[in-house]
């Protein structure tokens, strides 16, 4: 009989973790898994894209149901479900299910690691301690994400595997034509101006406004712009630097996108900011898409960024060390090319989307046995 495996998101925004998930539905073998998928919060974009592909679908919609009605309408249904694996993404998500199953032997649960953040508030450690024998395995997303949680919450390795992430190399490899997206895009870029694009949601982690701190510096260059894709909490503090830097004319807030694709094609440079990161996805978007990309010098991007090799690195939070690196990037398309050409021959092969979707399969098949 084949497994019954149930992916469980927090967010249903399209971004990392659950591009992840949409990536495993499109591809995971029907004659050997049974895979339904649930979120915490509610949303018709990524429920719509996951009914399409044929996969059950249930949000719980916290957000107006309330934590405790919610609690009690998940373990309602994980009781009717019966689940053989539960693949977990997120605090809340991974909270509320190994709570529901302490008592429960016969599922197994899989947590998703993917933040290399090494200061855990007090209770979140301590629940994880307590309840860390209910996971079967810390799937984690580099080894670096694999140091730090074996590091911050003392879990044995043989209890941890590494699977990186990976993406629909095909999707990112198109050859739409720049000039027609940017007029599709209805922003105030010329075609002459070199764009500098940020792809993330919007939080401390991901470092927007380390970017926008070096944007205040190059504002001189009024031939750069600066192209934000992503939301979330800190846009309003976002929106209100841009106003105190007096850098509206050189930066575009796109939002959340669909066509993460397209809009990268834009990009003369890719930059990731991040004070910290466990992987890095976007990263191999770029490559995929011949996009040099510039990261922080911080421990999950260091595994995929090679400085000066398909990659510039600069030190984390240390935005004149951007602002130079991203002249140096604008002033020499020979070094721009040589990047872009190292990341796609060497760097992004191992990370489809199809070999990240087995080695999951295969874990979950070997942890069935």
């Amino acid at each position: 009989m084949k497994p019954k495996v149930l992916i469980f998101g927090s967010s249903t925004k399209l971004a990392g973790s659950e591009l992840k998930i949409l990536e495993f539905i499109k591809r995971f073998s029907k004659d050997k898994l049974s895979v339904e998928a649930a979120f915490l919060y509610e949303s018709e974009i990524i429920d719509k894209k996951i009914e399409s592909l044929g996969v059950k679908v249930k949000c719980f919609d916290i957000k107006d149901k309330g934590f405790i009605r919610t609690v009690f309408t998940i373990r309602k249904h994980l009781a009717k479900e019966k689940y053989d694996f539960i693949y977990c993404f997120g605090y809340k998500v991974n909270f509320i299910v190994r709570l529901l199953q302490l008592f429960h032997s016969k599922t197994k649960i899989f947590t998703a690691v993917e933040s290399t953040k090494k200061d855990l508030n007090i209770l979140a450690a301590l629940f994880d301690k307590i309840t860390s024998f209910k996971v079967s395995k810390y799937i984690c997303v580099s080894e670096s994400v694999q140091k730090v949680l074996m590091e911050r919450n003392k879990i044995n390795k043989e209890k941890t595997v590494i699977i990186k992430n990976g993406i629909d190399l095909g999707k990112f490899n198109n050859h739409k034509d720049k000039n027609e997206i940017i007029k599709s895009l209805n922003i105030n870029i010329n075609e002459d101006d070199f764009i500098v694009g940020c792809i993330g949601n919007f939080r401390k982690a991901k470092g927007q406004d380390i970017l926008l701190e070096t944007c205040n510096k190059l504002k001189k260059y009024n031939d750069i712009k600066y192209v934000f894709v992503g939301d979330g909490e800190l846009r309003e503090y976002y929106e209100k630097l841009i106003s105190n830097y007096g850098i509206e004319e050189n930066v575009i807030i796109l939002g959340v996108r669909e066509d993460i694709q397209d809009i990268i094609k834009n990009f003369n440079i890719m930059v990731v900011p991040s004070r910290w990161e466990g992987f890095g996805l976007v990263v191999l978007e770029a490559m995929a898409s011949h996009v040099p990309v510039i990261a922080s010098n911080v421990d999950g991007l260091l595994e995929l960024v090679k400085d000066g090799f398909n990659g510039m690195l600069f030190e984390k939070e240390n935005s004149e060390d951007l602002a130079n690196k991203i002249l140096i990037l604008k002033d020499n398309k020979f070094i721009r090319e040589s990047l872009t050409d190292n990341a796609y021959k060497y760097t992004i092969k191992p990370y489809d989307a199809e070999i990240m979707v087995r080695e999951i399969e295969n874990l979950i098949l070997s942890e069935k046995r």
